[in-house]
């Protein structure tokens, strides 16, 4: 793309406009330092791994963001001298803690200082405490360390397995704490602390002068009502996890909170609620089911009922409540999102029946089951809110599914549908208004006939007998996860319109004619055993690679 003027020309007269990410890979590095040497008027630029030479071509950008950032002691300096005159905005260093800060050079780093708005207090550096002004920074945070670092693929991009909130506390350096008692931030917006010894003290300190809208709090039994209650008034989201110490008390004083992530915090009996349901768009409540359950304090199924969004893990229960014995279901009206269930097969008509605003549904386990039937799917969709809004993520896999359920799911909007079970192609037809699917049936050229409209297509079964002529009605495909080696290499002439393939299983590299037919390809995801691009063993890139990484396509593996 880069190679044409023509396309030159139109992306250098849209420039100002424009926001630009880069991964420049040691293949790229060469032909990037040339072509970033254009860019004198961006308005975002996002740089992965981007060497000195790079930084060093730059002229004019107003917000410059560097991932995976490498600077040699004795160029940093020099690198940052260079950014102060050219970022015009904001400098975003994620992954990279400037290090030269000293007596001597303390003045001349004060422009590029400004520049810097988001600071991550975990690599923060003692040196920053130096600079007497604070005004410009709107984020403090620390990192969040998660106990899984698993991935799934869905909605074109990779994503963690969970939104990684329940977090293990982070072990501050001791001039971090000082560092918040002491500064004044007057143009604060987002505030996210994971640390033991985040206390009162703090946060009293920050709500002098802060414009708080976004606060994160985790694992403190050093946090009281008093400290929350100092910065809450006009939060827009709060999450609040393992804090011992806070009640409903401080909560019921976020009267502009729209999003809350809430749990394992003991004190908190609830009756907050009453008054956060008033504003509250979204609901988390991590794995702390116990606020679901009525108790004397609040009508907990009144309040959570008014809420648009109610999110919760299921991992360490039950579907099952164990404080109504007239209907152990009672609750499952309430909940739009319900993450970690055990097993799909502890699904059943019945608990179908009591979806009525479900949006995402996810399992632990899954596979052929024959715990529901066509009737469960109905009695939900019949049963269903009107205010539900859009099925997000549905998985049918229970062997007992026939076409009769998708008919009936079609009459609701649904984002992504995954279907482990037999399903025929004229079944198909109803999927057509549906963006993402997921197939692991043995897909034949007819089932994909009457998808022509989807955007993203999974394979699993590895026995389809899809053939190019299937492929080539996919018309709006721009996502294909491919996950048996018997896909046809002549399918690919088809392919020139996705933007991202996935690749988990592969047996011989494709031939590099084949290659040259994905023209409109951004990312290619393989997985580490695969020989899609080139056998595995091979150290030195492939034709295909070099082919796919010079015309800007990111090639990934994992």
């Amino acid at each position: 793309m880069f190679t044409s003027s023509r396309m030159m020309t139109l992306i250098k007269s849209t420039l100002p406009t424009m926001i630009i990410t880069m991964n420049l890979n040691k293949i790229m590095r060469k032909n990037m330092v040339e072509i970033i040497k254009y860019f004198s008027v961006v308005h975002k630029l996002v740089l992965y791994s981007p060497n000195v030479e790079c930084i060093l071509q730059l002229k004019s950008i107003d917000i410059l963001e560097l991932q995976y950032f490498s600077c040699p002691k004795d160029d940093e300096d020099s690198v940052l001298q260079h950014l102060s005159t050219v970022v015009n905005d904001e400098l975003i260093l994620n992954n990279y803690q400037i290090t030269t800060i000293n007596n001597n050079n303390i003045e001349s780093l004060k422009r590029i200082y400004q520049r810097i708005k988001r600071l991550h207090l975990d690599r923060l550096s003692s040196q920053f405490m130096k600079f007497d002004n604070y005004d410009h920074i709107t984020s403090l945070k620390t990192k969040c360390i998660t106990n899984s670092s698993s991935y799934y693929f869905q909605r074109f991009t990779i994503y963690k397995s969970r939104t990684p909130i329940e977090t293990k506390p982070v072990t501050l350096p001791i001039h971090i704490p000082q560092f918040l008692s002491q500064k004044h931030f007057s143009s604060l917006q987002e505030l996210c602390l994971n640390s033991i010894s985040i206390d009162d003290e703090i946060l009293l300190n920050l709500s002098k002068s802060s414009k708080l809208q976004i606060l994160s709090l985790k694992n403190s039994d050093r946090v009281t009502d008093v400290g929350l209650i100092a910065l809450c008034h006009q939060l827009s989201k709060l999450v609040v996890y393992k804090l011992s110490e806070i009640t409903d008390r401080s909560l019921s004083h976020c009267f502009m909170l729209r999003d809350l992530f809430i749990s394992k915090c003991p004190k908190v009996r609830g009756d907050c609620f009453q008054i956060l349901c008033n504003t509250l768009e979204s609901i988390d409540l991590g794995s702390s089911l116990k606020y679901i359950q009525p108790n004397k304090y609040f009508d907990s199924y009144q309040c959570f009922s008014k809420i648009p969004k109610v999110k919760v893990s299921m991992e360490n229960y039950d579907l099952e409540n164990d404080w109504d014995p007239v209907n152990p279901y009672s609750h499952l009206p309430l909940l739009t999102h319900i993450d970690e269930v055990h097993s799909s097969s502890d699904l059943s008509d019945e608990i179908l029946s009591q979806f009525t605003r479900i949006q995402s549904l996810g399992f632990g386990t899954r596979g052929y089951h024959t715990a529901y039937t066509d009737q469960g799917i109905k009695q939900m969709i019949e049963n269903r809110d009107p205010n539900a809004g859009v099925i997000e993520i549905f998985i049918l896999d229970s062997n007992l599914i026939t076409d009769l359920s998708l008919q009936y799911l079609s009459q609701v909007p649904i984002q992504r549908l995954e279907i482990h079970c037999k399903i025929t192609a004229q079944g198909m037809k109803y999927l057509n208004g549906i963006d993402e699917i997921e197939l692991d049936l043995e897909v034949t050229d007819e089932h994909l006939k009457n998808i022509p409209n989807v955007k993203s297509l999974e394979f699993w079964s590895k026995k389809d007998g899809v053939t190019a002529t299937g492929i080539s009605y996919l018309s709006n495909l721009r996502f294909i996860r491919i996950s048996y080696p018997n896909f046809p290499l002549n399918a690919f002439q088809h392919l020139s319109t996705i933007d991202t393939l996935f690749v988990d299983e592969w047996e011989d590299p494709i031939p590099f004619h084949v290659t040259q037919l994905l023209k409109g390809l951004v990312e290619v995801f393989e997985n580490g055993d695969c020989n899609f691009l080139q056998p595995e063993d091979d150290k030195e890139d492939s034709e295909n690679k070099l082919f796919l990484l010079r015309n800007g396509v990111s090639c990934e593996t994992y």
